[in-house]
């Protein structure tokens, strides 16, 4: 039996005895994030990773009203007013809503319908689905196809995301996200927890305008951030306002009964270098450019990772938030023994190139 009629048998079987025949109920809910594939080293597939997300909406009650009082008490914010700023409802809610454990949904990837793993306790389960390349023209610079939740008949909801199509070869983009696109003021844990919570976020001036030229030009985006998941939705519709390109997200995982809500922010140190050197596995034969801030570690992680994958990291942005400078004792302690050409900081991003050719020089 030819390659291609066995993996569709073998997706029709599972589809067929998969979970999903009640679908989601009326009260439930799925967010599918946005992914980005790569195509097998033999060129015959493309790899999809799938991310879904399923929870139950938080409801207004007694409880879930006090609980929101609380944390908003619990942060200080606005002398414990923070409760009454529909902002504060908003972004809080995912913190609170019930992560849908042991749902089984099928997934429309193009013509392909994939079952999806239970949902663990988070509420979220992730796959890696192997397609065949001829079925996705996708070869000739970064595209993207929806991804959509198979409901039961008569439910006409509709969760929707993309998958992006990300070839071998080419230049892509890992971009930080609080105070490098966003105005985030991490070095400073109360107005951090003030613009995420209070606040409209806010984009870094030009930010934008920059990522747009350089999605014009080819290159393709990953964003990353150890940002929990549950502001996941409030970020994306900010991007998207915005107008920053569409790309792959990389949040961090985060409960609220197994954490601290200081611990809402965590060092990316820990979070970030995997993702990132996942990133880079699977595209080997792209190039990089890494985005990020002074804010916290994101020197550090980047000149970790650009000493340990040379040829593939084509320059390093650092948008300062801090009062370092290129000669600091931080700076070249975090870039020591990598090229001075290689990394660049900056306040303003009109100084930097905006078309990819001069960006990476004749390479």
């Amino acid at each position: 039996m030819p390659k291609r009629l066995v993996l569709l048998f073998v997706m029709a079987f599972f589809a067929a005895n998969s979970a999903t025949a009640e679908g989601l109920k009326s009260d439930e809910e799925a967010i599918i994030i946005p992914t980005a594939a790569w195509l097998s080293k033999d060129g015959l597939s493309w790899q999809i990773p799938l991310h879904l997300w399923v929870f139950e909406p938080e409801e207004d009650s007694l409880t879930r009203n006090a609980i929101l009082d609380g944390l908003a008490n619990l942060l200080e914010l606005s002398g414990g007013r923070a409760s009454e700023s529909e902002i504060f409802r908003e972004r809080a809610r995912p913190f609170l809503q019930d992560n849908e454990r042991g749902k089984a949904l099928d997934l429309k990837v193009g013509d392909y319908r994939v079952p999806m793993p239970e949902t663990g306790a988070n509420g979220r389960a992730e796959a890696v689905v192997s397609l065949p390349s001829e079925d996705f023209d996708a070869r000739n610079g970064p595209s993207s196809i929806p991804v959509r939740a198979i409901l039961k008949r008569g439910d006409s909801r509709a969760f929707e995301g993309k998958v992006h199509f990300v070839g071998p070869e080419g230049l892509s983009v890992i971009s930080d996200i609080d105070d490098t696109i966003k105005i985030s003021h991490v070095v400073d844990k109360r107005l951090l927890l003030e613009r995420t919570f209070l606040k409209p976020f806010e984009e870094a001036p030009g930010m934008a305008e920059l990522y747009r030229d350089w999605a014009n030009s080819g290159a393709a985006f990953h964003y990353l951030s150890s940002s929990p998941w549950q502001l996941y939705p409030a970020l994306s519709d900010f991007m998207a306002v915005a107008g920053f390109p569409a790309g792959s997200f990389h949040l961090r995982g985060f409960r609220l009964k197994d954490e601290s809500f200081f611990n809402l922010f965590k060092s990316s140190m820990r979070s970030k270098p995997p993702v990132i050197k996942a990133l880079l596995a699977r595209y080997p034969g792209r190039r990089f450019i890494l985005v990020g801030d002074s804010g916290e570690v994101d020197p550090e992680i980047y000149g970790e990772i650009a000493r340990h994958h040379p040829g593939q990291i084509a320059h390093i942005f650092i948008r300062l938030v801090t009062r370092e400078h290129r000669g600091s004792a931080r700076m070249e302690r975090a870039f020591h023994g990598l090229p001075d050409s290689l990394w660049s900081l900056f306040e303003e991003p009109s100084v930097l190139p905006h078309d990819l050719a001069k960006l990476v020089g004749d390479e």
